[in-house]
């Protein structure tokens, strides 16, 4: 850990990130788009999404290995080339097959992905200020996942294709990869942590070391896995259960995210004096109530899960980093691969739920996911101290 701020791997961090929402979240708005224009059920139409999340899985895994012999800036450059080729493969589907492919590569993008701009970050700065800048990082997320339905919304006006969408975002990605071409590689010499790529410690204590990162890892990805749930599906779901049309589930969503980025813009600034598990906590249990709510009494119960689930990620990265500090990047990697498994997993459940129980009952994984993982982090100082 730094005792100052490494700007530079805070800005190749964020505006990473900010791209990844984007291109991340045009696919929810767009799934019922692609659903019925290639004539998919929901069973098959969920293995775009546990396609993507599987690769995910396993471009995490690989990252480490990437980083130490690549270093930082190739493997976030590599990322984006694979961002931008996934979405214009998608963009030029014509068949089931094809778009799965494109998903394969984009899936990639995401995994590798989302340890660098993690890994970036836990290494830029002091750890007194790490949660501010997790907080910062994730709202760009948030701020490009609100930004998303209003980028698709502008393309429709000019050219209402699902198509065109997938293009945008690959446009955008193409210029982000475009732009590294520009920054100097030593600007990140000392920042890959290849030491940390495997537990540091032999025996016994290596072995603590797996099952604590295993530990948080599984409860980052039981609270991912609901958050990606509520925002893939929650168009699909307003339009199946509420009758809304395009552009009344595009708000909805839009709305969603809005609160998913203010709650997370306050905690740049906003440093509440309760530890951080109690504040993983209340995230949680909030947004367990308000998920139970949104599939018993009304749907629209779901949007302001985007506020109660805010502070949860860059919080638990803060988490992440007070209990494995000494072996960050293997936590990081674990944790990740644990969240493409989980979410793999969530997106081919419910898709077969769908079809079997109706998409109600099939969102019911969230809130169960919820459960676990609140239980997990009640009893967490068992395993971990």
């Amino acid at each position: 850990m730094r005792s100052k701020i490494h700007w530079l791997s805070i800005v190749l961090a964020y505006s990473s990130l900010f791209l990844l929402g984007l291109s991340d979240n045009l696919r929810g708005p767009l799934f019922p788009e692609v659903l019925s224009d290639l004539q998919l059920s929901d069973s098959k139409g969920a293995l775009f999404w546990a396609m993507a999340s599987f690769f995910g899985l396993i471009g995490s895994a690989w990252t480490g290995r990437l980083i130490k012999k690549f270093g930082m800036l190739w493997a976030l450059q590599a990322s984006l080339f694979l961002m931008a080729f996934g979405q214009y493969g998608m963009a030029a589907s014509q068949t089931f097959n094809w778009a799965l492919l494109s998903c394969f590569v984009f899936g990639l993008s995401l995994g590798i992905l989302g340890v660098v701009q993690n890994l970036l970050v836990l290494r830029a700065g002091p750890i007194e200020m790490l949660p501010q800048l997790q907080a910062g990082l994730h709202s760009n997320y948030a701020l490009s996942s609100l930004l998303a339905p209003i980028f698709l919304s502008m393309i429709h006006i000019f050219h209402p294709s699902w198509r065109a969408g997938y293009l945008g975002g690959a446009i955008l990605a193409t210029l982000g990869y475009i732009v590294l071409f520009f920054v100097p590689r030593q600007g990140l010499a000392g920042l890959s942590d290849p030491e940390q790529l495997l537990p540091s410690s032999d025996g016994l204590q290596r072995s603590s070391v797996k099952i604590r990162a295993f530990y948080v890892g599984l409860i980052l990805a039981l609270y991912v896995l609901t958050e990606i749930m509520i925002s893939s599906r929650l168009a699909l779901f307003l339009r199946r259960e509420l009758a809304f049309s395009f552009d009344q589930s595009n708000v909805a969503t839009t709305s969603f995210f809005a609160l998913l980025f203010l709650g997370r813009f306050v905690f740049i600034f906003w440093r509440p004096r309760f530890e951080v598990r109690t504040q993983l906590l209340s995230s949680l249990f909030l947004t367990l109530v308000l998920c139970v709510g949104g599939l018993t009494l009304s749907p629209l119960l779901l949007i302001p899960t985007g506020l109660s689930m805010a502070p949860f990620f860059p919080l638990a990265m803060a988490y992440l980093q007070e209990k494995l500090s000494q072996n960050l990047s293997y936590a990081m990697t674990i944790a990740m691969s644990l969240v493409g498994f989980f979410v793999v997993s969530m997106h081919i459940l419910v898709g077969v739920f769908s079809d079997s129980f109706g998409i109600t009952k099939a969102l019911a994984i969230g809130p169960m996911a919820l459960v676990i993982a609140l239980l997990l982090l009640w009893f967490d100082r068992r395993v971990l101290e």
